[in-house]
């Protein structure tokens, strides 16, 4: 190994231990008040998707609001509207026991007065080879400030989201802890995460105990950064053979691809997304 190359190895080494000195420090110097939520009215199994609300009335907006967010398994966070977080969370993998969360800067999405918070979740529901599973579908948004908090707690609102369903066999690999998402566009015409959404009917979020407790145990920061969400972008060409369309990014990334339908109803289509 030559000098330059060492020297490369040396500084990623470096970076890592010092993100994991930060990451170590915050979990020890802030006490988590926050409680596990779920649903008290939809049975745990495997694909169940949730969709948590909040409405919270702010007296005034620090430069800084740092929100942490453990779920159980995967979530997408709206504020006031504004999609803040896509696809947030950690599989249980590399650490079978305990769960990861996130901390994610939430100051530019809030406003003096009323704010709502939406979280989508996502339960997995099933163990894989990268993942472990905890058994319960859950919930843990904490946000402290030196005026005001958000946390979870069964004053929050959940109910299961009918748009999303299992698709029937074949089932994906047993290597993967996601099952093949049906989604049915009928059933989603309510923007429950929207602002002007009237909420009243929607059941409560039950408490499933707080930070630390079974099944999800210890909660570590996440060692790699959050997705990072741009602007849709064209392909530069595309090119069509029968049923399978061959796309060229723009550039060298990993993608998430955004898929416009304008099918008959009763249309049926399977999409098994990628997630880590």
């Amino acid at each position: 190994m030559n000098l330059k190359v060492l020297s490369i190895v040396m500084g990623l080494l470096l970076s890592l231990c010092g993100y994991r000195a930060t990451a170590k420090s915050s979990e020890q110097n802030v006490e988590w008040k926050a409680k596990w939520i779920s649903s008290g009215t939809t049975r745990e199994q495997p694909n169940t998707w949730l969709n948590f609300r909040k409405e919270v009335n702010l007296p005034n907006v620090p430069t800084s609001v740092i929100a942490r967010i453990g779920a159980d398994s995967k979530y997408w966070l709206w504020i006031n509207g504004k999609p803040v977080v896509f696809e947030g969370g950690l599989k249980r993998g590399p650490n079978p026991l305990d769960t990861y969360y996130d901390e994610v800067e939430i100051a530019p999405y809030l406003k003096r007065g009323e704010n709502t918070i939406a979280v989508l979740l996502w339960y997995f529901g099933r163990p894989s080879f990268s993942h472990n599973d905890s058994g319960k579908a859950g919930l843990l948004f904490d946000c402290q400030t030196p005026s005001f908090d958000i946390l979870s707690n069964d004053s929050w609102k959940c109910e299961a989201n009918p748009a999303y369903g299992t698709c029937p066999p074949p089932d994906p690999n047993m290597r993967l802890a996601e099952s093949n998402i049906r989604y049915d566009a009928r059933k989603a015409g309510r923007a429950w995460h929207q602002p002007d959404f009237n909420a009243d009917e929607m059941p409560q979020a039950v408490e499933n105990g707080t930070a630390g407790s079974r099944p999800w145990n210890k909660l570590v920061l996440r060692p790699i950064p959050l997705w990072k969400v741009g602007e849709l972008q064209d392909y530069p060409s595309q090119v069509r053979n029968g049923d399978t369309i061959v796309c060229t990014l723009p550039y060298n990334a990993q993608i998430t691809p955004y898929i416009k339908l304008r099918p008959r109803p009763g249309i049926k289509c399977r999409y098994l997304p990628i997630t880590i």
